[in-house]
Order: structure tokens, then sequence, then C-alpha cells
């Protein structure tokens, strides 16, 4: 009876307040319940409180506002908690989620952003320039993070970090993940070593161990990172996967010097017969000390060799940590570079370093020129993504989310770039078996040169590219931001453009 009584009051009490006309029977009915609510108490004891405690918090609907939720960050293990689900009826909301985006590209891969403050605008580099009437440009990993901020205002809380000064480990620990969009350890590695003295001796190291922290919440995670970021490791991870690619030797080059250095090349070189190598730094980007050398002549003259060793990883000392030795592979200066762009695991779109015109011999370029989505031929990346997608399906580590549990899928959860190139299959390590015809040792192979894990996206309109992909890596983003934390990716909360995205999006 007592509980009954109690019960009735409380819901009685809730309808008043909610179907405002009752409000002139309120008058009448709160005293003749509150009275049932006293003789339900009648005979019980007290419960132990403290009398100084401040009066329990009425809920959303006594003061039209909405309670505050508390942190995902609680959890004591550092995981991520997914946010209740809201009880039925109820006008609680789940909680945020507290995204970074780790941003710094200066590649000049320029995007537009409606509506972008104008702190943020990136101009065309000269000759370019900026179309009148245009909306305003900027750098893709900026895009990604306005993009994503105006579309998800009531699900994520958007955090923009400019490397290096924002890296900080206070920072990052504020958030519930951090997303490697535009600067990572082989910026920090590069700032460190570029000549001008802005950063201490160590900034890389330091950096790095900040981003791979797991208390940093950092995506892609460190084990994927350390893969990315060393082009020794991902050419022996991919020798190991029996897929092909160049053949190399790598120089650890701590503890070690110019002249160890330079002796170590040309030893490799000359042992496997190679007639021509290429020297090339790790870490690195944009082709920076990347060198080559005739075997026979540093045999005999190592002087220009140990200046290479020297200049490039030893001064300062730890401006390389690895000097990789391959074979020279002449597709690379006869054939397009196929950069692939794979997201979720499925291959996107492709680009090259190469022109092409109807019934005329491409011709190479220094950077990209060309696109599959607008006149790069189909031989010259249909094959190169194929090959590319068994790298991620094969080569790359699998993800987990921040408590330990695999990432829920399907494809792979963080967008990848992978380069490929052409050769004969016979000097590619895994290319054809040793005792393989000699027409098939002739014959045209595809090998794996890079993997990039934070790679400029060549989503510049001269690419011609006709599908959003701006939009496409943003929701693969959100989609893997929110599953690293538990949590199902919501839907967009709503922008003009949403619907044509996503037409474009699933075309």
């Amino acid at each position: 009876c007592q509980c009954a009584c109690k019960l009735q009051y409380g819901r009685i009490r809730g309808v008043l307040l909610l179907w405002t006309p009752l409000d002139a029977c309120a008058a009448l009915v709160y005293p003749i319940l509150e009275s049932c609510a006293a003789r339900a108490t009648w005979g019980q004891q007290a419960p132990m409180c403290d009398s100084t405690a401040p009066p329990r918090r009425r809920n959303s609907m006594d003061d039209g506002a909405p309670r505050r939720r508390s942190s995902i960050n609680s959890m004591d293990d550092g995981a991520a908690r997914p946010a209740k689900r809201p009880r039925r009826g109820s006008m609680e909301q789940p909680t945020k989620l507290r995204v970074g985006f780790v941003c710094g590209k200066e590649d000049g891969d320029l995007v537009a952003a409606p509506g972008l403050p104008e702190q943020y605008h990136c101009a065309p580099e000269p000759p370019a320039q900026p179309k009148k009437g245009a909306p305003p440009e900027c750098h893709s990993d900026l895009a990604l993070w306005w993009w994503i901020k105006t579309r998800y205002p009531e699900t994520i809380e958007c955090d923009l970090l400019r490397g290096p000064d924002d890296v900080t480990a206070a920072r990052l620990e504020r958030n519930d993940v951090n997303l490697l969009l535009g600067w990572d350890a082989v910026s920090a590695h590069l700032e460190e070593h570029d000549g001008t003295g802005r950063f201490a001796a160590g900034h890389g190291d330091a950096k790095a161990a900040i981003l791979r922290d797991p208390a940093c919440r950092v995506f892609p995670p460190g084990e994927l990172q350390d893969l990315g970021n060393a082009k020794g490791a991902y050419v022996a991870a991919i020798r190991a996967a029996g897929l092909p690619t160049a053949p190399t030797a790598v120089y650890e080059c701590e503890g070690g010097d110019a002249e160890a250095g330079a002796a170590f090349a040309a030893d490799a070189a000359s042992a496997r017969g190679w007639k021509k190598f290429v020297a090339k730094p790790s870490p690195s980007s944009w082709s920076r000390g990347v060198d080559a050398f005739q075997t026979k002549a540093v045999a005999s003259r190592p002087a220009r060799l140990e200046a290479y060793f020297q200049e490039t990883a030893f001064n300062p000392p730890g401006a390389a940590k690895q000097i990789l030795v391959q074979r020279h592979l002449a597709g690379l200066a006869n054939l397009p570079e196929t950069r692939c762009f794979l997201i979720e695991g499925e291959f996107q779109y492709a680009v090259a370093n190469s022109t092409h015109r109807r019934g005329a011999k491409f011709e190479l370029t220094s950077c990209p020129e060309s696109s599959s989505s607008r006149d790069l031929p189909a031989k010259y990346w249909r094959p190169h993504a194929a090959l590319a997608k068994r790298v991620v399906e094969e080569v790359l580590p699998p993800l987990k989310t921040f408590a330990g549990a695999p990432m829920p899928g399907p494809g792979y959860a963080w967008p990848v770039r992978v380069d490929v190139g052409a050769h004969a299959a016979g000097d590619l390590d895994g290319g054809c078996a040793d005792d393989a015809p000699a027409s098939r040792k002739r014959e045209r192979a595809y090998f794996v040169n890079e993997i990039e894990l934070v790679p400029t996206l060549y989503l510049d309109e001269k690419f011609g590219h006709e599908q959003d992909y701006l939009a496409r890596y943003a929701r693969s983003l959100v989609k893997t931001a929110f599953e690293a934390c538990g949590r199902t990716a919501p839907a967009p909360d709503g922008a003009p453009d949403d619907e044509n995205s996503l037409k474009a999006d699933n075309s």
C-alpha cells in the first residue's frame, strides 16, 4: 500500500508538470498526494544522509535544462565507455565524442571548404590564382576537420591540433580519440633535422613516443605507425607476405658511421650482382635524400658514397634511422609509378606521375598529373590496385579498439595509400621463382614501392574526381573514431549538401 501510494504520487506529479492544462488542478491534487506520501513513511526509519548535502537536482523536465552526462573517459582501464542508451521517452542525449584532428599538411593539395574561417584559408601556389567567387580552399587534412565539424555538431566535439605545438600528451589525453591526418612522427623527425635549428635534439623521438602512447588514444595505433614510418620495416613485411618488392638491404644507422655505412652499401650491391643501386633514408618523404650509385664505381672510389652517408644519416647525428640500399629498377624511370588509395580496404582511385594524350606516348612527370578518375589508362592502375588491396589484406596488422577488441569492420579501419611500380619480374624479390623460364623473368610484374598512412590525398580538382572523396574519407574516419571507442557511428546531424554527397559517395 505504501509503495503504491508513492508510485501513484510520482506518476501524477510528472503528468501535471508535462501537461500544462492540468496546472489548474495542481493546487487541489498536490496537497492530497503530499499527505498520502507522508502517511506512507510513518513508522519507517529515516534514511542515513548528510544533512548539509545540497538538495537533489531536479530532472530536465523540472528546470528546462538537460543534465550533463559524465565523461566517457572515466573508465579506469583507459578504454572508452560506450554511451548509455537514453531511457525510452527521455530527452537525455548520448555524450558527444571528443575527437582530435592532428593536422599540419603543407603539400599544396588544396580542396574547397565552404564557410571555412578566414584564418585557415590557403592560397594556391603561384602562378595559380584563386578563382573569383569560388569557396575558400585549404589543405585536405583541415578540410576533413571542417567537413566533420559542420556536419556532426550534436554528436562530435572537434578539437583541431596543429602539429607540432598542439601535439602534447596533455592535449591528446583530453580527447576520446585523436586522428593522424596531416602531421605525424615522420613530420616531427623532419622538423628536427631541417637545418634551421628550430627544434632541440630529440624532438622527433619525443613526439613519436607521445603519438604511440596508448594513454594518448591516437589512431592509427602505435603498431601501425611503426610499420608505416620505417621503410625497412614494411619492406620486410611485404617480403614476408610473399608479395613482390624491390630487392633491399637495410643499414641501421644507430651506432654506425659514414664509412661503415658506405662499405655496407657497396658490399650489399656487389654481393647481389646489382650494377646500379639506390640509397634512400628512413624516415623521409617527398624523395628527400634519394640518390643513385654505380656499384663498380663506389667499390674503387667510395668517397662519394661516404659523403652521402655522412650528409644524409650523420649530419647531424640521427638525421636518418635507416638507409635503404635497393636495386635500381629501370621500370620506375620508364613507367609511371601509381599511387593507389584505399578506404576501408577497398580501392577508390589512383594517381600517377605521368600525362596521357590520345594517340601519343605518355610522358613521365616529377609529381602526379593523371588519375583513374580522368585520363589514366586502366592498364596503369587496375593491376596496381589489385596488388595494393593485397597489401592491406596480407601485410598490415589487424586493428583493435582502445579496449583491445577487434575493430568491427567491415574493411580496414584506416585509409591507406600504396605506391606500386612495374618492372621485369626476374629483378624483383617475389616477382617470380628463381628457376622460372627466362621469358617469365622478362615479363612485366608489379611491385610495392611505398606504404603511406598519412599521405597526400591528391583531391585537387585537376584530377577530375567526379565522386566526393572528401566526404568518403570523412564518413570513414567518423566510423573509425566511434568504433575505436566502442561506439556506433551516427549519421550526420544534417547539412544542405549531405544528400547529394551521399549519392555521389555511393555512385
